[in-house]
């Protein structure tokens, strides 16, 4: 007998599931945030987070798109071998690499792998020092050597 799991028979919906706001679009984030969050506490179901941490990506950023589809894909149940549909998730995402992962050893790929890490993590690094001056008010010039040193 064939076993279906639920999630086989659902096709995939993109969901609106939560509600951001970016701070930088007021004029005290500050204070939006604080309301905010005081709103979150005073609502939030006992034994849910409050907050969750998690990744945005804006509607016109080119890598929206393909951020949905990795979701899609990861989401999308993949019949398994024989007659036994188990749910199974499997992310397709190596096929648009499939070529390269052909013509290099493991040891090239590791080596690539270990690269792009380090590429994300200097990019992360980035957008939380652009965070930090941007909470810090945008300081450039004088001020910006000034706080440097005060350290």
């Amino acid at each position: 007998m064939t076993q279906v799991d639920d999630r086989a028979l659902a096709t995939f919906k993109r969901e609106e599931r939560y509600v951001v706001i970016k701070l930088s679009h007021f004029d005290q984030p500050n204070a939006i945030k604080a309301r905010v969050l005081e709103a979150i506490d005073w609502r939030r179901i006992p034994g849910k987070a409050g907050l969750i941490d998690c990744v945005v990506v804006e509607h016109d950023w080119p890598e929206y798109e393909p951020v949905w589809a990795m979701i899609e894909a990861r989401c999308t149940p993949v019949a398994a071998q024989g007659d036994d549909v188990s749910g199974t998730f499997v992310d397709n995402a190596w096929r648009k690499y499939e070529a390269d992962f052909n013509g290099m050893s493991d040891a090239e790929i590791d080596s690539e792998s270990e690269a792009s890490r380090n590429q994300i993590n200097e990019a992360e690094d980035w957008l939380e020092a652009v965070a930090s001056w941007e909470a810090a008010g945008k300081p450039r010039g004088a001020t910006l050597k000034a706080s440097s040193h005060a350290g």
